[in-house]
């Protein structure tokens, strides 16, 4: 879909997707403008999705977004989906801005500053807050570590990190770079880090750090982003989601 959806078959769209209707698959002509819809996805960063190689050598596209995006086109006869990759959030929401891609997946939350400007989906899933500790310390808590310091991310916004189990008793230390707060868990200024799941997948190849998420933290949605005036897109793409949450219940 190198042009946006029509406004006029967001209706039919998603009735074909759940079912409705004369024909369950609606063809790919009838509800996409040309049949292929152009994604951007940022997999060096994202838990949410990651591109591997099977025993063939082949491109294999895996995680909850690439599930979601995987159940559209099963729905639509002849839908052409095509990956397109970024070196970070802020270049893929530049992407999706300028038209490069119409559909950006790469565990936005409702709550990024960045995502405002854009038309978001529901939450196709969730992501916690994670502690960071030094060498082989498994910490999923901040109780124990009462009047210590904990270096905070400054990402993480102020309803979610009052959540978070014993918060109140730590000295609170902001970061906005993750290789300043690394290296003062390393040298012990930090006791720990509180952070975002997008920046604990950062420190992951970091074997000098333990990475646990947070035991009994607020969990945050992951939403899609698309370009405004392309509700009839979000549209599918939330009755897509409503059916991957249909087949993890069975």
């Amino acid at each position: 879909m190198k042009k946006a959806l029509y406004a006029t078959i967001m209706l039919t769209a998603i009735s074909a997707l759940a079912g409705c209707g004369s024909s369950q698959n609606q063809t790919a002509d009838q509800a996409l403008s040309d049949g292929v819809l152009v994604v951007g996805l940022n997999v060096a960063g994202d838990s949410s999705s990651y591109v591997t190689t099977d025993a063939d050598g082949n491109t294999v596209y895996a995680g909850a977004e690439i599930e979601v995006l995987d159940i559209l086109r099963d729905n639509y006869e002849g839908l052409e989906i095509q990956y397109v990759y970024a070196d970070s959030q802020a270049q893929l929401t530049q992407m999706l801005y300028d038209g490069q891609v119409e559909l950006a997946a790469a565990s936005f939350t409702s709550l990024d500053a960045y995502t405002s400007q854009f038309l978001l989906s529901d939450n196709y899933t969730y992501g916690g807050l994670y502690l960071v500790g030094n060498g082989n310390a498994y910490i999923d808590t901040l109780t124990p570590y009462a009047d210590e310091t904990v270096g905070i991310s400054n990402a993480i916004p102020v309803g979610n990190l009052s959540e978070v189990p014993g918060i109140e008793v730590v000295v609170q230390s902001p970061y906005s770079d993750m290789k300043m707060l690394s290296s003062d868990i390393k040298s012990g200024i930090a006791i720990a880090g509180l952070v975002t799941e997008r920046e604990a997948a950062e420190l992951m190849d970091d074997t000098e750090l333990s990475i646990t998420e947070v035991c009994g933290g607020p969990r945050v949605g992951r939403v899609f982003l698309a370009r405004p005036g392309q509700e009839s897109l979000i549209g599918v793409i939330n009755t897509a989601i409503s059916l991957r949450y249909d087949n993890i219940s069975k």
